[in-house]
């Protein structure tokens, strides 16, 4: 039973290092997999085991913490004042809007592609980048036809000449 031979524990190492020690089933060991792949995607490098396990923590008291709710519902409620300022950044925001994929879409296209690179026989689910099939700049849409996932490997040789 190595259950009973592994005990749980946060050991102090240095002034800021602590060694984390406990047993996790294979569940949990593929979920936290998942999160170093989708941390890795959104900081654009190799994450460490340490750095998804902060993501992790971070994340979950962002949404969960009484505080950090509250902090947000205070947030909304300030009133914004409009200036000729804030007017222009409005309008640069509206722009690159029309250019961003809609987030619904997106999400249609991470299901569709089940989050991995869709070129035959890989399998690389980190440094993924949806590509226009039809490029944006020669009229290509949103649509999800038009859309595919790519890593970035494959996304770069469709685009190199």
């Amino acid at each position: 039973h190595p259950e009973k031979r592994v005990r749980s524990r946060i050991k102090p190492i240095t002034e800021t290092k602590s060694e984390l020690r406990c047993l996790i089933d294979k569940d949990l060991e593929s979920l936290i997999e998942r999160i170093q792949d989708l941390e890795s995607q959104r900081t654009q490098r190799p994450v460490t085991l340490e750095e998804a396990l902060m993501a992790m923590a971070k994340l979950f008291l962002e949404k969960k913490d009484p505080i950090e709710k509250a902090k947000r519902c205070h947030e909304r409620e300030k009133v914004k004042v409009t200036t000729p300022a804030n007017e222009m950044k409005a309008q640069v925001a509206n722009f690159s809007a029309r250019r961003k994929i809609p987030t619904p879409i997106l999400r249609k296209v991470h299901l569709r592609d089940k989050g991995q690179c869709q070129e035959p026989n890989c399998q690389e689910k980190r440094w993924l980048q949806v590509h226009h099939i039809k490029p944006w700049a020669h009229g290509g849409g949103h649509e999800l036809n038009n859309l595919l996932t790519l890593c970035f490997f494959h996304h770069r040789r469709v685009h190199s000449p």
